[in-house]
């Protein structure tokens, strides 16, 4: 029988060669493909697309997490220490409002200051429009700080006190010196604890950063390529010139003689007298009392009393105070630097230094501050 095979296929044409190894790489046929094979095929192709479209899903809720993550540190950054309108209950009552901290824009101070300028701007906005609001004690805990916001809450309370007639005072607790007296000058009478530290009236623009030669010794050269003479002054990668100082110069003078006329008109001083009190130097609170800075000295709960008593108010007093919430958003921006980190920080060579030294204070601002 074998031999009888092998002549077949000896005598077998070329053509049917090829179709027999065509049919050994290939030995099914379309022909031959059975209902249930079909099937197979389909069915691991649905579990393919079935853990494609899953996993598209995951992906699709990781994103939507996130989104909400970050969308609710927003909202919680914006309402953060809002307390709401209705102050008093429905019921008549004194706002006490506290300004603590270094008075800034709200840009430059995060969410755990205690100081947030806007928020203030909007409170008492709140309470010039409260119909049940009877008067306003601000209690004030400061430094002083930026000459542009110490400006700008100045005239919000004189605004509240000119527009409602209701009675405005001030308590000065640790320390109510330069900005944060400021703010203050306009109130119908300033209290203040027997060791508040206050006055610094005046305004500095600074420090001024010069570095032009510690540069040259470090063997690094700063071009600055500019419209004017007198343009960058103050960068710190060249030196003040004469003029430039007198242009600074100029500016203190005018808010300084600005401070000055508001002290006067609100504690009803000659400019000056305000001028030979106002030489930068801080005052006690008696200091204060004797040249007629401040009005009484007291503890907070007798200024209470006394605002009162002596405006007839049978209300009562409401703390608004800003509350710093911790997000989620501020725990993940404010994580500790790692290991790695800190000592990058430190191996920062000298030059490097010196260069993040003169970008700190390349922009020297005009402030209303204690020091």
């Amino acid at each position: 029988m074998q031999e009888i095979e092998f002549i077949k296929k000896e005598g077998e044409s070329p053509e049917a060669e090829e179709t027999e190894k065509a049919e050994k790489k290939d030995p099914v046929s379309a022909d031959q493909i059975s209902p249930d094979m079909t099937e197979d095929a389909d069915s691991a192709e649905k579990r393919r697309s079935s853990g494609r479209k899953k996993r598209n899903r995951w992906m699709l809720v990781v994103i939507i997490l996130a989104a909400a993550v970050i969308l609710t540190g927003i909202l919680q950054y914006c309402l953060s220490g809002f307390s709401g309108t209705d102050y008093g209950g429905g019921d008549p009552y004194v706002a006490v409002l506290h300004v603590e901290g270094t008075i800034r824009s709200s840009s430059s101070a995060s969410t755990q200051d205690s100081y947030q300028h806007n928020w203030l701007l909007s409170r008492i906005g709140e309470l010039m429009r409260d119909s049940q609001n009877r008067g306003l004690l601000v209690y004030v805990n400061s430094p002083g700080g930026s000459v542009y916001q110490s400006d700008e809450l100045y005239l919000k309370l004189k605004e509240y006190k000119e527009t409602t007639g209701r009675p405005f005072y001030v308590y000065f607790a640790e320390t109510a010196a330069s900005g944060a007296y400021y703010i203050s000058a306009d109130a119908d009478c300033i209290c203040a604890n027997r060791n508040t530290q206050t006055g610094s009236i005046g305004v500095y623009i600074g420090p001024v950063i010069s570095a032009e030669k510690l540069l040259e010794k470090l063997g690094i050269q700063a071009d600055i390529i500019k419209s004017g003479e007198n343009k960058a002054s103050g960068s710190g990668y060249e030196d003040l010139t004469e003029d430039q100082r007198a242009i600074y110069q100029s500016m203190v003078d005018e808010m300084y003689g600005r401070f000055v006329t508001i002290v006067a008109e609100g504690r009803d001083l000659s400019e000056e007298r305000v001028r030979e009190l106002g030489d930068g130097r801080v005052y006690t609170a008696a200091q204060a009392l004797e040249n007629g800075l401040i009005d009484r000295i007291c503890t907070y709960d007798e200024a209470v009393r006394y605002m009162s008593e002596e405006e007839e108010l049978q209300c009562s007093f409401v703390s608004i105070q800003y509350s710093p919430k911790e997000t989620l958003l501020d725990k993940i921006l404010g994580m500790p630097l790692s290991s790695e980190e800190k000592s990058g920080q430190e191996s920062a060579s000298e030059a490097e230094s010196v260069i993040n030294l003169i970008e700190e204070y390349s922009s020297p601002q005009p402030l209303y501050m204690m020091y």
